[in-house]
């Protein structure tokens, strides 16, 4: 058995018959997205901050427009402003600098490991 800290009856790291253990650590609280947050937000007006690495004309982008759908790693909305109002738009969640939402957001809290839903 090893002698040296931490190893020394941490059961984490080595068991009593000196064979390795491989305990899973339990998460804290459970994992929440930027999908899960933008899907209970889904039909408010949003605007989405974008920046486009390596193209000077598409460097920064504000597209402002109603949150239609999501997924893990873009969003959709239809333009609410600007030359192509009333199109739809799908935008990647890589290029995001940041989201305004013009109405109250709708939020999930947390409490006691279960899913409280609040609205604002």
């Amino acid at each position: 058995m090893l002698n040296y800290y931490p190893y020394v009856n941490n059961p984490n790291f080595y068991d009593y018959n000196n064979n390795i253990s491989y305990k899973k650590a339990k998460p804290l609280r459970p994992r929440r997205f930027s999908e899960d947050f933008m899907e209970r937000n889904e039909g408010k007006i949003i605007t989405a901050y974008m920046t486009y690495d390596g193209s000077n004309q598409w460097r920064d982008v504000v597209y402002t427009g109603q949150l239609l759908e999501q997924g893990r790693d873009f969003f959709v909305i239809r333009l609410t402003e600007g030359e192509h109002k009333g199109k739809e738009i799908l935008l990647l969640n890589i290029n995001v600098s940041y989201i305004i939402f013009e109405e109250p957001a709708s939020f999930i809290r947390m409490q006691d490991g279960f899913s409280m839903s609040e609205d604002n």
